[in-house]
């Protein structure tokens, strides 16, 4: 029999780390893939299933299982749409939700294109995160 010290034995079970998550590029990449996405299949004049992007949390910063982007019809088609960021509770008891624009299918998607899209949705994510802590 093999005897190591409590050191060697936790080198030989200890698993790769994961990489720390980058909330700036998950985010980067969530409106990017939502843009693309908007703008092949959200409609003024026709009827359009929801479209939701989402990451998973990786994150300790945040107090959420994952987080997301939708873009959704108003309930009378009018041929307006509501952006919503969304929040995932851990224990995936509560979803929240925060309308971040409304408008035209032309108005989200520059919405989208805002140079200053990164640091709002990383405001609004720390604000939801902190609710989620209270309930």
């Amino acid at each position: 029999m093999i005897k190591l010290e409590k050191n060697e034995f936790m080198k030989v079970f200890k698993t790769q780390e994961k990489p720390k998550m980058d909330i700036n590029k998950s985010i980067v990449n969530l409106v990017n893939n939502l843009k693309q996405e908007a703008a092949n299949y959200v409609s003024d004049s026709q009827y359009y299933r929801s479209i939701d992007q989402s990451v998973r949390n990786e994150s300790d910063k945040l107090y959420c299982k994952a987080f997301g982007l939708s873009v959704e019809q108003t309930p009378d088609n009018s041929g307006r749409h509501f952006l919503s960021l969304n929040m995932l509770h851990p224990q995936m008891k509560i979803q929240t939700s925060r309308t971040l624009a409304a408008g035209s299918k032309k108005e989200i998607l520059d919405f989208l294109q805002r140079n200053d899209i990164t640091a709002l949705i990383k405001t609004n994510l720390s604000e939801m995160s902190e609710n989620l802590k209270e309930k």
